[in-house]
């Protein structure tokens, strides 16, 4: 989401720690690949914090709702765990692994 951005000069109300200075970024919790920049239409889902070196970095979870997989039905959060369990971790675990 390119106009929108954590300030790293204010302290998050949920967290307690500054943002990252970053746009917001769109976690696509289904198994399709989309480009950088691609605009598509997604259900969001949640949210999730990351601390990246004393940061605040904000994933908005969602699913591509033009995919055709079983993900594009969730609504829930709730729902991806009962149609792909599992794959909330996995994807938090990427995302890990992705910082190191």
């Amino acid at each position: 989401l390119p106009q929108t951005y954590r300030d790293p000069n204010r302290m998050c109300d949920i967290v307690s720690i500054p943002g990252d200075d970053d746009p917001l970024d769109i976690f696509d919790l289904g198994e399709g690949v989309v480009g950088v920049g691609e605009i598509v239409k997604c259900r969001v889902l949640g949210a999730v914090c990351l601390i990246d070196e004393g940061q605040a970095d904000w994933k908005i979870l969602a699913v591509n709702t033009e995919h055709e997989c079983p993900l594009s039905a969730a609504q829930s959060i709730d729902d991806v765990e009962r149609i792909a369990p599992g794959r909330i971790q996995e994807c938090l675990q990427w995302m890990d692994d992705f910082k190191q």
